[in-house]
């Protein structure tokens, strides 16, 4: 697994087209496993390539359909344009992994984007999503309370979303 550490140093200087060679070579050295390629989709998105991510995710589920890492990529970056795949991500995940909170988060996410901010605060304010040490939960009950003038209520979730993941970008947004 060296191609980890040298994924991260090209990535930190800024060389992401040699990231992703070394990513696809780790991928094609190891293609019973979905990570190299996980992680590759990761390198895209931070790059704003969401098409070749979204390709690439797509990929990986063909080769992996069962693989719970790639359904939760794969979920998170349909959430907005592709809610019905995102749903058939997070049905697999629940159906798999039902204590894993990532379910129930992606499942409040995907009502918030669908506009059912109800539902979406029902979810995210209840176990397991709110007991997780994700910055998720927060954030969107943030942008929830937020939508609905509660200034205070959004301020103190984007607090807790920074408490639990102080470099959580969206949140310094929110709050500031």
């Amino acid at each position: 697994e060296v191609y980890v550490p040298v994924s991260q140093f090209y990535y930190r200087t800024g060389r992401f087209d040699e990231v992703v060679k070394v990513l696809r070579k780790a991928q094609d050295m190891t293609p019973q496993e979905p990570v190299p390629g996980a992680t590759l989709a990761d390198v895209y998105l931070s790059d704003n390539r969401l098409s070749d991510a979204q390709e690439l995710l797509v990929e990986l589920k063909q080769k992996f359909p069962k693989s719970i890492e790639v359904a939760v990529r794969l979920a998170k970056v349909s959430l907005e344009q592709q809610p019905d795949r995102a749903r058939k991500e997070i049905d697999q995940i629940l159906k798999s992994e039902p204590k894993n909170p990532i379910g129930p988060i992606l499942l409040g996410e995907l009502h918030f984007f669908s506009g059912k901010y109800q539902e979406a605060e029902t979810i995210l304010s209840q176990a397991p999503a709110i007991n997780s040490s994700s910055a998720e939960p927060h954030y969107f009950l943030g942008r929830i309370a937020a939508s609905r003038s509660q200034t205070d209520q959004a301020l103190d979730h984007y607090q807790k979303s920074l408490l639990l993941s102080p470099r959580y970008l969206p949140a310094r947004l929110g709050e500031g």
